[in-house]
């Protein structure tokens, strides 16, 4: 499992046994500093909010990354981020999590 899943799993009423997509959509790089935009998916769905009107909102997921000594790594200088070590962006992808 991976870890903060089961909360966000909670708030869109997702089981804990039941699988989740996750989707990258666009990658941005500009030099040293990368964009990731992603969604996660449930049963082939996009998750989404509804608003107070009943109007549904897909749900995006924007993650900044930094690229130092040759590894692409979370910028932890943005709001929220934190550091889960190196990673590797792929201009597509698609991970159950």
């Amino acid at each position: 499992n991976v870890p903060g899943i089961t909360p966000l799993k909670a708030l869109f009423g997702v089981q804990d046994h039941e699988r989740l997509e996750y989707r990258i959509a666009n990658v941005y790089i500009d030099g040293a500093q990368g964009v990731v935009e992603s969604q996660i998916f449930f049963n082939s769905q996009p998750l989404s909010w509804k608003d107070s009107s009943g109007n549904s909102t897909e749900e995006w997921f924007t993650e900044e990354w930094i690229f130092v000594d040759g590894a692409w790594w979370p910028d932890t200088s943005a709001a929220g981020a934190e550091c889960a070590g190196p990673g590797k962006v792929a201009l597509s992808a698609v991970a159950p999590v």
